[in-house]
């Protein structure tokens, strides 16, 4: 049953596809901001990345926990339609404290879909999931690469907005397609005490400091490039 599962490579486009749109859409403020007449300041931007990634961490341990009870297609489906609305939203802005409200249910809604796209990828590759792990693993760096080079573009020939409303539609249509996608489901209970687990806790840390160092330079590089007199489109 896995052997014939894993001859389709439509899970694993839109898996990809959709942990891609996660990562995309909180890349999108520190590109389009620059173009935005917001013109928000550094303290702004701190306070609209850290509402997203508050929305974004509250939901980690329950997105866990309902993704092994629910087709995660169904969770991912409805993740990305709310993601795809909060964005086309996200393009008619006209405050900065709407942004603000905008950032972090753009975090609570993205946040379910890392843990359900993983047990995509478990049902659908069980047989090669490192493998396949390593095809997906490729969503997050392109997300990084494509954002520095399809914003920039769309704010200078179609203006800021179409930025939000491309990635809008994109995340509509991953939406719809994931839908149909299945899981394995478990009956696990709840158990916080894992997280005195010190192999747990020693894991993470070494993920906080990673993810430090990492959004400290991926969500502000492109404003240091423009204040050291680099172009819009160059940085």
């Amino acid at each position: 049953m896995s052997k014939d599962k894993s001859h389709s490579l439509f899970p694993l486009v839109i898996s990809s596809g959709a942990f891609f749109l996660s990562y995309y859409t909180r890349l999108m403020w520190s590109i389009l901001s620059v173009y935005m007449p917001l013109k928000p300041t550094i303290t702004q931007d701190g306070h609209i990345f850290a509402l997203y990634f508050f929305g974004y961490v509250a939901v980690q341990i329950p997105a866990g926990f309902v993704s092994d009870r629910f087709d995660c297609g169904k969770i991912i489906s409805l993740s990305l339609i709310l993601l795809s609305i909060i964005t086309f939203f996200s393009g008619i802005v006209t405050n900065i404290y709407q942004e603000y409200v905008l950032s972090l249910l753009m975090g609570f809604c993205a946040g379910w879909i890392y843990p359900a796209s993983l047990k995509i990828i478990e049902y659908y590759y069980k047989d090669n999931r490192s493998i396949f792990m390593g095809y997906y693993s490729i969503a997050w760096p392109l997300a990084i690469v494509l954002s520095g080079i399809v914003l920039p573009v769309l704010s200078v020939t179609l203006g800021w907005r179409f930025g939000y409303y491309s990635s809008a539609i994109l995340c509509a249509i991953v939406g719809i397609l994931s839908f149909g996608l299945k899981s394995y489901k478990t009956s696990n209970k709840m158990n916080l005490k894992i997280i005195k687990n010190k192999n747990v806790l020693l894991i993470s840390f070494g993920g906080l400091l990673f993810f430090a160092s990492y959004w400290s330079i991926t969500l502000y590089a492109y404003k240091y490039f423009l204040g050291i007199g680099i172009n819009k489109v160059t940085a």
